[in-house]
């Protein structure tokens, strides 16, 4: 800002009023640009909505812990990659951190075992294979859904 007072001149030759003007003008060409940069890098969308839709978004909107602008950006983004919008990443997550302590209990008995039975030893080994799985499986379930459109194998 400095130097485009100091290039219009106002600084060494003008009056208080001038120089507000002048910040006026320069404030005013400044936003031009940043609306224009911010427009060109973050396009935005306006839809409507009847009330009955408003309802259901505002709706899902909560259950889902969000405003209704960052449920329908989610919402978009995961119609578009195919993906779920998760209701409640906290409880996710304590889910999958719960199915990974499992895991690790079962693995540090199986290890605490190693000098018993070896049958007893490939029941944990196999235990630790289906909680495994499991936990793949329930992320997997509860970030990806089932596609709609039927292949033809």
């Amino acid at each position: 800002m400095w130097q485009f007072l100091d290039d219009s001149g106002v600084l060494d030759n003008g009056t208080d009023a001038e120089i507000k003007e002048v910040k006026r003008e320069y404030r005013k060409l400044y936003l031009t640009k940043w609306k224009r940069d911010r427009r060109l890098n973050h396009p935005e969308f306006t839809i409507s909505l009847n009330k009955d839709e408003n309802e259901l978004i505002a709706l899902q909107a909560i259950k889902h812990n969000r405003s209704c602008t960052a449920y329908l950006k989610a919402a978009a983004l995961a119609y578009t990659n195919k993906t779920y919008v998760v209701p409640n990443t906290d409880q996710l997550a304590r889910l999958e951190q719960t199915l990974g302590a499992v895991y690790n209990s079962v693995d540090t008995i199986a290890q605490a075992r190693q000098d018993t039975l070896f049958a007893r030893e490939r029941d944990f080994v196999q235990l630790k294979r289906i909680i495994e799985r499991l936990e793949i499986q329930v992320s997997s379930a509860l970030r990806n859904p089932l596609s709609i459109i039927k292949s033809n194998s």
